[in-house]
């Protein structure tokens, strides 16, 4: 389920990967230098970031007028561990 403070959570890592995007490009710009790997894949992370906000946000309002909240579903679900033989879950 999809709680308020879920989403105040999500909204949080975006603006954390958002400032770590900032901070590293103002910091590679102001040395005169381009792009690097880092900052390309902590752009890609903000996107990622960005997404999960958006999706949950857009689940959780439709949910809200519909009276009850959503469910995650079973793909955006973390895994779960993989059992040895013979071991019983926690």
């Amino acid at each position: 389920m999809i709680s308020s403070g879920a989403i105040e959570q999500l909204r949080a890592d975006v603006w954390d990967c958002h400032d770590h995007v900032s901070l590293l490009r103002a910091k590679l710009y102001r040395w005169g230098l381009g792009s690097d790997l880092q900052l390309q894949r902590l752009e890609v992370e903000l996107e990622h970031a960005q997404q999960r906000l958006s999706d949950a946000t857009a689940r959780y309002s439709s949910d809200e007028t519909n009276g009850r909240y959503a469910e995650v579903s079973e793909s955006r679900r973390a895994p779960r561990p993989r059992l040895r033989n013979g071991e019983k879950p926690r």
